[in-house]
């Protein structure tokens, strides 16, 4: 209307029906500026006299087409997440919308209308970028310039709507033209004059602004991105020139200007990394890492002008022939006006360090807009409160509810204060007085179609459930229109309502991180991620943390706070030490608040629930929980005593006769065992303990892995039930199943749903994976359950009986899983059930070792209080403190089983200085128990002559010399004390893998050492001839002492040695355990690698001649042939005890096969073969390596030592094929998992430095001749 010509003015007044008046607008020259200047009728009846009727329709006139123009719409789009197109077995995926500040964006515009322009006349509307919005716009207004702010997907030349309730809604450019279709004629002057498209990647999009008409169009590059702070910039000042007059080539050209000069923009620009890369670009090749721009040239796209300029990426397009147009060349006098509609709200303001949550954020925002009534609950400081506010303020800002969005903190209020709370916050007429009821408080909330959300409503429930749940559901029944939003640490049960409920969880390590790095830049990623993982992930500590960095009086660095915190022990009471954690921000007062009102004996099964460090199922819970005790007297049926001792009393493939000759050595055990187990005043737990003992049991038999070494002695002793069990289960505790849904309602446990792989499919068509429920503490709840029971353990011996007894189950049924996760690897080499418990199986070990080390000061102190009787001639029972005697040795037995049953996966998944450490504080243990429960005075349970570290050594030869492992009083018979030698039994296999950890790290005295002492004890002290663990041990010394120090060749003696060793511990497996076994066909492995060893060494120190038949040291020589035949037949025994042919066994012989041939072919006379046969030989290897690597990758692990070994290997075949690029390729990654599990100058880390350093170089001098070095063989 402002831009109308007097012609148009006269035919506006014909089509009003004021055409009276035509000629006296003309004579009084009113053109359409001049038009809209009238607004008051008096106005009119004084310039044109005209009658108060005809006055009254002009300027009702005037105010209708005025308020249908729009200078400025504003379309905002910032969804939470984009559905992913491809599907996936657990359901729908969604990725992560990057959040736009919408707010700080309208809050500039607005400041530039009423700061900049306060007398120009401007009308501007800010609105969600939907379809239905846009397209309602697009026929209510008539639209002089329209902004969309928002994300583009540049792949496809889309922009990012939203649908209603936060999801993205993608507008591709076919649709874009059809919501334009009969609401823009191009033809008129007064229709869209401007276009912003502000999001990435829209020149495309752009293009259909100019198939409708549009004639000034800013876009921004098809290939690039932009930050929100350069487009909020540009923004202002390309408003501010176009609404001041100037035309649209200068206002673009200053804002242009704007933002490459302004210090702001620059800070946050994207620089050439924000460009589209597709991955054949330069810089995506070069590993995309942003601090690698040149600071002249764009990074991946040549002849881009200005690569690190922000402002080169914004485009002036449109139909017009020129922009030198002025689009507002005249506004009406008057303030700005928002035509905004406003929306009413009480919320409190959201924190700027909320970061992530757009999944949880859109399933909250999706069920308030489908909804009625929703509560979403979760653990203590798990983050609801903000969550809700988010999930809040997002309906705000798209006014999903018209009438408003108000907000109850319902901490501290009683029941009878919430009506007044909610009729102030929402400005309710009743409610104020005291005369008013909640019905009349109800009813004028419900006539309102408004978001009510209540926070902490849990603090109705604690103070009286049935009673507040009833006045909810009083509240949501009366108030149909309004929808309601519950944060509460559990969900309320609310008559006759349906409750949408969604729980959420801690936040992502990379949230976290990145949450304690926005609070202070200066800590470091490293640190960040330390402190994250000390906080749990859990809000409230982030915060915590946060508000510590960022407080400068305090003095806190991010390394201060790690040491502080990193101990387990006290660490809730140290968080609320540091400074600015109030009393709301206490975790432990957090947590504190919904324990104190559980039942007592809901609190009981919370804190015994609190041993479990990582997911654990209701049998788990159970196990720990249970509370059955068979009574003296009671019946025990077919799993008796008797039955029990006569199962695990027979004899095993794993020894010749041996468990028959350490019975008849210990009489007096067996029948203390069996019959005087009331005189030690303990009981048996046959229905739990026992029986599960037999299935294990019966599990090892079926596996080939009975181990009798832990004999029916050890048995027995195992299943005793102490007096702190029998007073525990005196005491009322409630039920696993009971526990585990009361506390998962209460927030303090969560319930989790873990997909989980069939190893044996039924048919292709099945799933691969079922889905299980497990549970898990968070770790804040978890070190407050763990800290409440020690706490209330020393309150009473009652407590502190139940404590220990918690802590034996828990130990007991872990035991459990690693026998079957034992089980699982030796015969299909999964460590899936080992890597499901880990992180419980590791707070058993830690348990155990802390109840073996309690009762080593409880047998201290029995001594101590025995000798002090003894000394004062007092009469005593000599067997009144038997009982008391065997708790020692029963913890420490139980905690080396525990060790000795993981053994070998802990091979597989600890490094080997941590293997070092546990070994050495087991075998501490066991010698301390051994010494303190034995009465009888063997010599091995001396404590001044127990097992030193180092032995004594020939200075020149550096050989062990043999009297270290002199045994003394050989013949005595052994010791008769209870468990004392089922202990030593597990003893000796600790001090077997301590040998073997040793020569991991290449200390190789040692190793020897370990493994020697551990022969001397099997075999002296045990009695032990052919034994399994006997040819183990011997096996393992074997190899000790065939390998190689360094480039030095091994002593001559030692390899003979070796040898010996070698075939005597093949000999007895073979008599032990069958032909048929897998450590035959292990001992079969060694022998191929010793023989291999041998072969290379005569020819290296020796001469070459092949009629020899003695080698180096005067051991066999065999030929390569005769190598690779021991391997195909330890091959073949592995490939048949495996299922699927993919144990980690068969990979080690894929890959020494592999090792030979290489070693083979690169020697004469096969390095002569013709081209053609040697590329197949060199085919034959790699198809072996890869295999190995297969299996390696799938069954121990992309970051495993053998992996490691493969990988090295195959990087040393591709350089001996030239296949340079390749060899990098696979030395690399060995040196990255060989640096994480070896000290950097372990010699498998120098070995594969160096073979990269020879690929290196014979990349620069191809013709150089550069031998590579192999791993040794597995």
């Amino acid at each position: 209307m402002d831009a109308w010509s007097y012609d148009e003015v006269g035919e506006w007044l014909r089509k009003k029906g004021l055409e009276d008046y035509v000629e006296v607008f003309r004579q009084q020259a009113i053109d359409g500026e001049s038009l809209i200047e009238f607004t008051e009728v008096e106005q009119a009846i004084q310039a044109f006299k005209m009658p108060w009727g005809h006055a009254n329709r002009l300027v009702k006139a005037i105010r209708e087409y005025s308020d249908s123009v729009l200078e400025l719409l504003v379309l905002q789009a910032s969804p939470l997440v984009m559905e992913s197109p491809t599907s996936h077995a657990i359901g729908k995926l969604y990725h992560f919308m990057e959040k736009l500040d919408l707010d700080t964006e309208r809050a500039a515009i607005t400041d530039i209308l009423t700061r900049h322009l306060p007398t120009k006349r401007i009308r501007a509307r800010f609105e969600v970028a939907t379809v239905d919005s846009f397209k309602a716009l697009l026929t209510a207004y008539q639209i002089k310039m329209l902004h969309f702010s928002g994300h583009g997907v540049g792949t496809h030349h889309e922009l990012c709507f939203e649908n209603g309730h936060g999801l993205t809604h993608k507008i591709s450019r076919s649709s874009l033209r059809d919501l334009f279709a009969g609401s823009i004629p191009k033809a008129n002057a007064s229709s869209l004059q401007v276009v912003f498209v502000s999001s990435c990647h829209s020149e495309p999009v752009a293009k259909v602004f100019e198939q409708v008409g549009v004639p000034h169009i800013v876009a921004v590059h098809s290939d690039s991105r932009i930050v929100d702070a350069s487009a909020k910039d540009f923004a202002k000042h390309f408003y501010l020139s176009l609404f001041a007059g100037k035309t649209v080539s200068t206002s673009f050209q200053n804002a242009i200007t704007a933002i490459r000069l302004s210090p702001s923009t620059n800070s946050h620009r994207a620089c050439c990394c924000s460009h589209l890369h597709l991955k054949t670009c330069k810089w995506w090749l070069s590993g995309g890492v942003h601090a690698r721009h040149s600071t002249t040239d764009c990074c991946c796209k040549p002849g881009v002008k200005l690569p690190h300029d922000e402002s080169s990426k914004f485009l002036l397009m449109g139909t017009a022939s020129s922009h030198d147009v002025v689009v507002f060349p005249t506004l009406t006098r008057g303030a700005p006006i928002d035509l905004t509609p406003p929306c009413p709200t009480n919320l409190p303001v959201m924190t700027k360090q909320f970061v992530g949550r757009q999944l949880e954020t859109y399933r909250l925002v999706r069920s308030l807009c489908c909804g009625h009534a929703t509560v979403c609950t979760g653990a203590p400081g798990i983050g609801k409160s903000s969550l809700a506010l988010a999930a809040a303020h997002y309906i705000l800002q798209r006014r999903v509810c018209p009438d408003g969005v108000y907000y109850v903190d319902l901490e501290g209020l009683e029941l009878s204060a919430v009506r007044y709370a909610i009729a102030r916050s929402v400005g309710l007429s009743t409610g104020h007085a005291e005369s008013s009821s909640d019905a009349e408080v109800f009813a004028e909330l419900g006539a309102k179609r408004c978001l009510l959300v209540l926070d902490k409503v849990e603090e109705l429930l604690d103070v009286d459930e049935d009673k507040a749940q009833a006045w909810l559901g009083q509240l949501v029944a009366c108030a149909t229109n309004t929808r309601f939003l519950f944060a509460s640490r559990r969900a309320p049960v609310i008559p006759n309502v349906t409750l949408q409920h969604f729980s959420i969880n801690e936040l992502s390590a990379t949230l976290s991180e990145s949450l304690l790095r926005m609070c202070n830049p200066q800590c470091t990623v490293d640190e960040a991620r330390s402190l994250a993982q000390i906080c749990g992930y859990l809000p409230l500590a982030l915060r915590v943390i946060g508000r510590a960095l960022a407080n400068t009086r305090s003095n806190f660095t991010a390394q201060n706070l790690i040491e502080r915190l990193q101990s387990e022990e006290g660490r809730l009471e140290r968080f609320a030490g540091l400074p600015n954690a109030g009393e709301k921000e206490c975790i432990d007062r957090c947590i504190r608040s919904s324990f104190t009102h559980l039942p007592p004996t809901l609190q009981l099964a919370f804190m015994a629930l609190g041993l479990f460090r990582g997911g654990f199922d209701k049998a788990a819970a159970t196990a720990v929980l249970q509370s059955v005790s068979t009574l003296p007297g009671s019946s025990i049926g077919s799993s008796g005593p008797g039955s029990l001792a006569k199962s695990l009393s027979e004899p095993s493939i794993r020894s010749m006769g041996t468990s028959r000759t350490l019975a008849s050595h210990r009489p007096s055990l067996m029948m203390r065992s069996t019959s005087g187990l009331n005189e030690l005043d303990h009981g048996l737990v046959w229905e739990s303990w026992s029986d599960k003992l037999q299935q294990l049991n019966s599990l090892l038999e079926e596996t080939n892995e009975k181990d009798d070494v832990v004999s029916s002695e050890a048995y027995l002793l195992l299943t005793l039930e102490s007096r702190d069990e029998r007073v525990a289960t005196e005491l009322d505790v409630t039920s696993a199943d009971e526990a585990l849904e009361t506390l998962n309602h209460w927030s303090l446990l969560e319930r989790v749903t873990v997909p989980r792989k069939v190893a044996h499919a039924p048919s292709p068509n099945e799933p691969s994976y079922v889905n299980v429920t497990q549970y898990r503490l968070h770790s804040m709840i978890q070190l407050f359950a763990e800290d409440e029971a020690s706490r209330r353990s020393l309150e009473s011996p009652q407590n502190h009986a139940l404590y220990l007894t918690w802590r034996r189950r828990f130990v007991r049924h872990y035991y459990s899983i690693l026998t079957r996760a034992s089980c699982n690897f030796r015969t299909v080499g999964n460590l899936n059930v080992f890597d499901e418990n880990r992180s419980n199986i590791e707070s058993a070990l830690r348990i155990a070792e802390q109840l073996a080390r309690h009762s080593e000061d409880v047998a201290r102190d029995t001594r101590a209080t025995k000798a002090r009787i003894e000394a004062e001639d007092e009469a005593c029972d000599a067997d009144s403190s038997v009982g008391d005697v065997d708790i020692p040795i029963v913890d420490t037995l139980l905690y080396a089983l525990l060790i000795v049953r993981g053994r070998f996966m802990v091979r597989v998944r600890l490094d080997p200085r941590e293997r070092m450490e546990l070994y050495e504080k087991a075998i501490q243990l066991s010698q301390n128990a051994r010494v303190l429960n034995c009465s009888c005075g063997h010599i091995e349970n001396d404590s001044t002559v127990l097992m030193v570290t180092d032995a004594d050594y020939d200075k020149e030869s550096q050989v062990l010399l043999p009297h270290s492992y002199d045994t003394p009083h050989k013949g005595d018979p052994p010791c008769t004390c209870a468990g004392v030698m089922e202990l030593l039994a597990l003893e000796v296999l600790m001090i077997m893998e301590m040998g073997y950890a040793y020569y991991d790290v290449m200390d190789y005295a040692r190793a020897e050492h370990m493994y020697r002492e551990s022969l001397r004890l099997q075999r002296d002290v045990l009695g032990r001839r052919a034994h399994s663990h006997v040819a183990e041990v011997i096996n393992y010394l074997g190899i000790c002492l065939s390998t190689r120090k360094g480039y030095n060749a091994v002593s001559q003696t030692l390899f003979r040695q070796a040898e010996e060793c070698l075939i005597e511990a093949k000999t007895m497996r073979e008599l032990v355990l069958g032909r048929s076994h897998v450590d035959y066909a292990t001992s079969l492995n060694n022998l191929g690698n010793f023989y291999k060893s041998a072969l290379q060494m005569t020819k290296t120190h020796g001469d070459d001649n092949r009629s020899r038949k003695f080698g180096w040291g005067g051991v066999l020589l065999k030929t390569a042939d005769e190598v690779m035949d021991l391997y195909k037949e330890s091959l073949e025994i592995r490939k048949t005890l495996s299922p699927d042919e993919m144990h980690p066994h068969v990979a080690q012989s894929l890959n020494n096969m592999a090792l030979l041939k290489s070693h083979t072919l690169d020697r004469p006379p096969l390095n002569q073969l013709p081209k053609e046969q040697l590329a197949l030989e060199y085919q034959q290897i790699y198809e072996w390596y890869n295999a190995a690597l297969t299996i390696r990758r799938l069954k121990l692990g992309n970051n495993n030592p053998d992996t490691a070994s493969t990988l090295n290997n195959l990087g040393n075949l591709k350089f001996i094929q030239k296949d340079f690029v390749s060899a990098e390729h696979y030395c690399l990654e060995a040196l990255k998992i060989r640096q994480q599990y070896y000290h950097q100058s372990n010699d498998r880390v120098a070995q594969t430095l160096l073979n990269l350093g020879r690929i290196y170089v014979a990349q620069v001098n191809p013709p150089c001749r550069v031998r590579t070095s192999w791993d040794v063989p597995d």
